[in-house]
């Protein structure tokens, strides 16, 4: 009798353990965006993304600044964001805001960048890579400094292919 107890003390610990880990990839797998405060330099560098990720790229090209602008027109910026997702390597991407450093009228928005690749023999291939964003403030809104394909620094034309 000594050991069937000890086997239903080791099916009910298991059973925890799967119950335990089913409630931990529903109540963490699936959490929505962060909300940031509206004005706020993570809210920017959200919203970029979120235009990016639904491929509004008018829309995500209204969060670069104009000192960006200036470089590249939109039509440009399209073309090259259209032409990026055709090279997708398929990865999953999850962003971390970790930080923020306010220096009034500038900011760098310090992120953490999670790649999750399919495949291999014991699950999906993870590494994490660090990126800092540029903001600037313009007419009291935080503006992205610098040009990305999504979080990749670009596009980059010869200067005059693109002139008005």
């Amino acid at each position: 009798m000594g050991s069937d107890r000890s086997l239903l003390a080791i099916a009910g610990a298991i059973g925890a353990i799967v119950i335990a880990a089913i409630v931990l990839v529903v109540v963490v797998g699936d959490r929505p965006p962060a909300a940031f405060p509206p004005g706020s330099s993570e809210a920017t560098v959200q919203g970029y993304l979120t235009a990016w990720e639904d491929e509004d790229y008018a829309a995500a090209y209204a969060f670069f600044s104009a000192e960006a602008k200036a470089r590249v027109p939109l039509e440009a910026f399209e073309q090259a964001a259209e032409e990026q997702e055709t090279y997708s390597i398929g990865d999953t991407r999850r962003v971390f805001i970790d930080r923020v450093e306010d220096r009034g009228e500038r900011a760098d928005v310090h992120l953490t960048i999670e790649h999750s690749y399919p495949g291999g023999p014991f699950g999906p291939n993870v590494y994490r890579e660090p990126r800092v964003l540029r903001l600037v403030r313009e007419s009291g809104s935080w503006k992205l400094d610098e040009l990305l394909l999504g979080l990749e620094p670009g596009p980059f034309f010869p200067p005059d292919e693109f002139k008005n």
